[in-house]
């Protein structure tokens, strides 16, 4: 009996650790549901950046398309100014991310700016320009899980093309 219990339990843990991996897909999609609702306001907290970045909608619309509509407003020569932020941006390199940081913010942000910087360049396609970052807002309280599964994303990348290819 007591074998059975231990074998029992055993098979439980095994079955545990395998439903909660989710599959590259999977996680696309919770990304993509984390950037749905990641709406609203983010003051910049930072000396000398007097700009509040208002975001008006982020999708991961699949592994290798990005796009996000935001907008910058600030003060320049006493003067209020609202500049499109927005970008989109194919073949995002998830597998050559370098860090993943958060940025300060205001206390009164429902949002918080998750950095991320990789080892290699990328084109925004709304500018043709190169950028070697990224960086998305997303609703405080969800800020730790979205960090994870962005990393998850990068390891599940990583054993799909371990030579980085």
């Amino acid at each position: 009996m007591k074998k059975f219990k231990q074998t029992l339990i055993l098979l439980a843990i095994l079955l545990a650790n395998s439903t909660f991996a989710q599959t590259k897909e999977e996680t696309v999609k919770y990304i993509d549901d984390i950037l749905k609702i990641s709406k609203g306001t983010f003051e910049d907290g930072r000396k000398n950046r007097a700009r509040s970045y208002e975001i008006i909608e982020q999708r991961l619309h699949s592994i290798n398309h990005i796009e996000t509509k935001s907008f910058a407003n600030f003060i320049a020569n006493g003067e209020p100014h609202r500049t499109n932020t927005g970008s989109s941006i194919v073949n995002v390199p998830w597998i050559a991310i370098k860090s993943v940081d958060l940025e300060l913010s205001d206390t009164t942000s429902n949002l918080t700016q998750v950095s991320i910087n990789f080892d290699v360049e990328f084109i925004n396609s709304n500018n043709n320009q190169s950028y070697s970052g990224l960086s998305l807002y997303v609703i405080s309280s969800k800020k730790e899980n979205f960090i994870k599964a962005i990393k998850h994303l990068q390891e599940l990348l990583k054993k799909e093309d371990p030579f980085g290819n």
